[in-house]
């Protein structure tokens, strides 16, 4: 996605222009790096720590959600058990009957259904800005697992479902650091005393704080 402050696509800087490339030139080389070691963009903490290790990205974001489900149901036909002891039975009476189904359910007829669906989304969003001739670029990795079983056994007595579902949802954002940025201005973070005294000072306020 490309974002301009221009009043047209083609009035973009040729600096910005050149960024752009940069960051397609990155990533086909990232591409065939994760194929060569036989990863891929599901390979997701692959892809992460590729990113992340490469030096020419910030972080600027990265969020974890899950989610878990488990559930059983059982049913048993009531009809069945009013036609066998009487419309009016309740309380333990009722109990003691579907007991009595449960433990016949089996030799009546009966059928078993099973549903397994796993789906897996791996997704990389490149967003590139021109503003005021500034060229910004953004990286957002996106990767969801959605995992979900389920089974039903069902008589003419009774009726029993089971239903699991795992979902794991994961985003980072990364901000490009042009190359030429890095040449020119890391000589300028050489450690200084006076520097390196400043953040001494700094960090003991920060003593007798949990950790």
């Amino acid at each position: 996605m490309a974002v301009t402050t221009s009043k047209g696509t083609y009035d973009v800087a040729p600096a910005v222009r050149e960024t752009f490339q940069k960051v397609r030139v990155f990533f086909g080389a990232w591409t065939a790096a994760l194929a060569r070691k036989k990863f891929s963009l599901y390979d997701y903490d692959a892809v992460k720590q590729m990113i992340s290790s490469s030096g020419f990205f910030v972080s600027m974001g990265s969020k974890a959600r899950s989610y878990h489900s488990d559930s059983t149901k059982v049913s048993l036909n009531t009809s069945i058990i009013g036609a066998v002891l009487g419309p009016g039975i309740t309380g333990g009476g009722m109990a003691i009957a579907q007991k009595a189904l449960a433990r016949i359910g089996g030799k009546i007829s009966d059928g078993f259904s099973e549903q397994k669906t796993d789906k897996e989304i791996a997704h990389l969003l490149f967003i590139c800005e021109s503003l005021m001739g500034m060229p910004i670029v953004t990286i957002s990795l996106y990767h969801t697992k959605l995992e979900q079983f389920g089974w039903v056994q069902k008589t003419n007595c009774e009726k029993v479902s089971r239903q699991t579902i795992d979902f794991k949802f994961y985003s980072d954002d990364y901000l490009f650091v042009d190359p030429n940025y890095i040449n020119k201005f890391t000589a300028d973070f050489e450690k200084s005393d006076s520097y390196e005294k400043l953040i001494d000072e700094l960090a003991k306020t920060l003593d007798g704080l949990p950790s």
